[in-house]
C-alpha cells in the first residue's frame, strides 16, 4: 500500500463489501495486510466456471443467442445495482472479472478487487479522459462495452496505441451489431453506451426492461 490513508480507505470499503450477500457477487472471505512484503490479500470463493472472457472466445463463428447475452447481462446488473446501493463503484468492470460458478451462475468479482492486470482502457468511459471523473453511469458504460463484446467477439473500442483509442472512445466510434439482434437489444446498447453520462440507464433501470424482464421469465 502507499500511505495508510489508501490503506484504510481499502479496508473499510472491503468490510463494507464482505455484508454484501448476493448470488451475483463473488463472495470475500477474508482480507490481511502482509506488512512485510507491503501487500494486502483478499481471500475469495473459488469459481471454477471460468470468466467471461473465456465464454467469449470458445463461443462459436455463428452469432450467440440473444437470450444468453440478455441473461448475462441481467445478471451482472443485478450484481452491480447491489454495489451501487452500498454506494460503491466497480471501477474495472470486464469481461475477466465476470465469473461463473459451476452451475453457470454469473458472479461477478467486487468492486477493484480484480483477477487480472491487464489494461482497461478499453473498458471506461469518455467522461474519465474527458473530465477525470467516475461514477455508477461510468460502470454502466462499462456493461455496454461487455454487451457488444458479447454479441460480436470484438471490443466496441479497441485500436493499437491508447493515443489512438481514446478519441474513439471520447467520440463514441463503434461498429453497429449484426442485423440478426432485435432492436430491443440494439436500443439497450445504444443507452448504454450514450456519450452523457446523465443519458445512460442506471443498473435497476435495465433490469425494469420489457426485454430483460422477459429473458429473466424464461430462465
Amino acid at each position: 500500500m502507499h500511505s495508510k490513508e489508501a490503506l484504510a480507505t481499502l479496508t473499510s470499503e472491503i468490510q463494507i463489501l464482505q455484508q454484501l450477500e448476493h448470488p451475483q457477487l463473488v463472495k470475500i472471505k477474508n482480507s490481511f495486510e502482509d506488512e512485510s512484503q507491503k501487500m494486502y490479500y483478499v481471500m475469495m470463493e473459488n469459481c471454477q466456471g471460468g470468466n467471461l472472457a473465456d465464454k467469449i472466445r470458445e463461443m462459436p463463428t455463428e452469432t450467440p443467442r440473444e437470450s444468453e447475452i440478455l441473461g448475462w447481462i441481467a445478471e451482472i446488473c443485478m450484481a452491480l445495482k447491489v454495489i451501487h446501493e452500498a454506494a460503491l463503484l466497480h471501477k474495472d468492470l470486464m469481461p475477466k472479472n465476470v465469473l461463473f460458478t459451476e452451475f453457470g451462475l454469473v458472479c461477478l468479482v467486487q468492486k477493484k478487487i480484480s483477477t487480472t492486470t491487464e489494461p482497461t482502457i478499453n473498458y471506461l468511459a469518455p467522461e474519465v479522459f474527458t473530465e477525470g471523473t467516475y461514477n455508477a453511469k461510468s460502470d454502466m458504460w462499462s456493461v455496454g462495452c461487455i454487451l457488444f463484446e458479447l454479441c460480436t467477439k470484438q471490443r466496441a473500442f479497441s485500436d493499437q496505441t491508447p493515443i489512438k483509442l481514446m478519441p474513439k472512445i471520447i467520440s463514441v466510434i463503434y461498429p453497429h451489431l449484426p442485423s440478426e439482434f432485435s432492436f430491443e437489444l440494439c436500443d439497450l446498447l445504444g443507452d448504454l453506451l450514450q456519450k452523457d453520462p446523465r443519458d445512460r440507464p442506471t443498473a435497476s433501470e435495465v433490469l425494469a426492461r420489457p426485454v430483460i424482464i422477459r429473458c429473466l421469465r424464461t430462465k
